[in-house]
């Protein structure tokens, strides 16, 4: 009977048959009213009944929506679901956090969430296969592109809820956005081990994944390379495009480095597989290149071809077009190295030999060069001490009017004799002293005394004569060369005019512009200014009226062979031509025979100098020079 009948039936019992009007009355309405009774007590216990269930289900409605509350307010999204992967409930991070609604997302799959976004396979697996026989799954990460919020890494940790009879009731899944996290950890990852121009791997981890390699290459006995490359003057680039140019010249060459591996090799930031090949920068303009699994080491030599051809190859920089050349020295595992250390030494050792055998060139590592780089070491050291020891010296070359046969200048040639090393070629230390920054202090140094040198001649009552000083690419190019020069001559009084700067075609051609302004301002002071080698570089004759200069001094190369290759002689009589044609002063270098001295005189070759005159001698022998004459 339902609660609004027996309502009914007590209202009815009430008002027909009261207790004052049940006397006398049969058996009959005295059983029914006794039933009425009954009935009346059972109502009122269901009403108390009734009122405590409303008042369960106010209180469960109450702390269920205090539940809910309570989840809502955390903040990592949280979804439960039934035991057939169907969304039960969710809290309010989980829909903001996805961009649904709840009525798009009670009732529906997990995974076909938003018109499938969910569809991962892993989690799919995971749902069905893992969970069925594991109560719980913690840090499982997926990573999945979401139409509403994009690419997104979830970190998931998932529940099993049970009934009493043992049977899974529901699955409560907190999911985590670890996404910001990633990219941040990311960050910080590729600040240690990358490099931030070119976003090569760097020195750090270059080293580390060597080292998984070579374990590799030892259990597999596979043949390993290491190639180490270095730019050729890339300081020049730095120096007089600038440092952002420079930049931009590494990405490129990083670029052309990774294209240059072969197709089957991966250039992977996070590549797990230790037979791969490697390109990383090792720093300023060194990159290292790692190949394994080489079948023989011409493979090696391979790909150090096809790197020194991308490389040559123009590069255009700002509207600007680059030309730069590469050294590369390999080194083989096992044969040139077991470890890491030895590996990268001597790939670098076979690339300095690449540079002292002219550059744009690759070199294997072989064991007389350790011998070659101790000495170089040595020759570094002590050359910063040279100056301090006073273990440089001048020597001096005579100059000749050709046709007067008399001295009318002299060239100063640095020379080194080390106590222990003994003399030390020019060729051989004055790359050294640019490379170690000790250019510009030598530079001075070979002015200075030169010039006074000079003077002191004078003095002692000769005839004032030039006096020829070289400065080397890199000491001409410092900005206070200019003021460097007026400097000394100031210091010391000697006339401007006295002074000759020899310059290589090499000099010139590199910042043009920079160059031309520094030439002018020499000028403007009186100085002379002489193009050394000239015929040797590759510098171009239509750009030679626009530079302020005086002399040609024609290279000792095309001077030898006068009379003996056509081509020399006919070289020789046509930069005697076009200097003359230009009002530019010859000098030609290394006159050793009376045949070249005949032919120069009759070609209209206006000084000589060589060892048909006089070798360069010390400053004493030239005052003997001077008082007997060139005989």
């Amino acid at each position: 009977m339902g609660y609004a009948k027996i309502r009914d039936v007590r209202r009815i019992a009430h008002h027909c048959y009261p207790e004052n009007q049940m006397k006398g009355e049969d058996k009959t309405r005295k059983q029914l009213l006794e039933e009425l009774v009954v009935l009346r007590e059972r109502v009122t216990e269901f009403e108390k009944s009734e009122l405590e269930s409303k008042r369960a289900e106010q209180k469960l409605r109450e702390t269920r929506d205090y539940a809910e509350s309570i989840v809502d307010t955390v903040r990592e999204p949280l979804v439960v679901l039934d035991a057939d992967l169907y969304v039960i409930s969710a809290n309010r991070s989980f829909y903001e956090t996805f961009k649904v609604k709840p009525g798009e997302t009670v009732g529906q799959l997990l995974y076909d969430l938003g018109n499938r976004e969910w569809n991962i396979p892993k989690l799919r697996e995971l749902l069905e296969e893992i969970l069925p026989r594991h109560t719980t799954f913690d840090n499982f990460e997926v990573e999945h592109e979401f139409k509403t919020i994009g690419r997104r890494v979830m970190h998931l940790n998932a529940r099993r809820v049970y009934r009493k009879t043992n049977e899974t009731h529901s699955i409560l899944l907190a999911i985590e956005d670890m996404t910001e996290r990633k990219r941040a950890e990311k960050e910080i990852y590729d600040l240690a081990y990358y490099d931030g121009v070119t976003r090569l791997p760097n020195r750090q981890l270059f080293r580390e994944h060597l080292s998984r390699a070579l374990a590799y290459a030892k259990r597999h006995k596979r043949l390993l390379a290491v190639l180490f490359l270095d730019l050729d003057h890339f300081k020049h680039i730095n120096d007089t495009l600038g440092h952002h140019v420079g930049d931009l010249l590494l990405r490129c060459v990083a670029d052309r480095l990774k294209k240059i591996l072969r197709k089957s090799d991966l250039i992977a930031r996070h590549e797990a597989d230790d037979s791969i090949s490697y390109v990383s920068r090792f720093g300023g303009d060194e990159f290292v290149i790692l190949l394994t699994d080489l079948k023989q080491p011409h493979d090696a030599a391979n790909v150090a071809q096809r790197g020194l051809c991308e490389i040559s190859k123009a590069f255009v920089l700002e509207k600007r077009e680059i030309f730069v050349s590469s050294s590369i020295g390999i080194s083989l595992y096992p044969s040139d190295g077991k470890d890491i250390n030895t590996l990268i030494k001597n790939a670098d050792t076979a690339m300095y030999h690449a540079k002292n055998q002219g550059r744009n060139n690759f070199q294997f590592y072989a064991d007389y060069m350790n011998t070659d780089i101790s000495r170089r070491l040595t020759l570094d050291s002590a050359l910063r001490k040279a100056l301090e020891h006073a273990e440089l010296t001048l020597h001096y070359q005579p100059q000749i009017d050709i046709n007067s046969d008399k001295i009318i200048g002299t060239e100063a040639l640095i020379r080194w004799r080390h106590p222990e090393l003994g003399a030390v070629s020019p060729t051989e230390f004055i790359p050294l002293a640019e490379e170690a920054g000790l250019i510009e202090p030598i530079s001075e140094w070979v002015l200075r005394t030169a010039c006074s040198q000079n003077l002191s001649w004078q003095a002692a009552g000769f005839p004032p004569m030039r006096v020829a000083v070289n400065f080397s690419n890199l000491s001409f190019k410092q900005r206070r060369i200019v003021k460097t020069i007026s400097r000394v001559l100031r210091d010391i009084g000697m006339a401007p005019q006295l002074l000759e700067i020899e310059l290589t075609e090499g000099t010139l051609v590199r910042n043009e512009k920079e160059t031309i302004r520094a030439l002018e301002q020499l000028k403007e002071l009186g100085i002379c200014v002489a193009i050394d080698d000239f015929g040797t570089g590759h510098f171009s004759l239509y750009h030679l009226r626009h530079y302020p200069l005086d002399a040609i001094k024609i290279d000792r190369c095309f001077i030898k062979d006068i009379g003996a290759a056509q081509d020399s002689t006919a070289i020789t009589t046509a930069i005697i031509a076009m200097a003359r044609g230009l009002q530019l002063r010859v000098i030609a270098e290394g006159v050793e025979t009376q045949q070249q001295l005949t032919f120069l005189r009759l070609q209209g070759c206006d000084e000589v100098q060589g060892y048909l005159f006089s070798r360069p001698v010390p400053s004493n022998d030239i005052i003997q020079l001077l008082s007997t004459g060139i005989t």
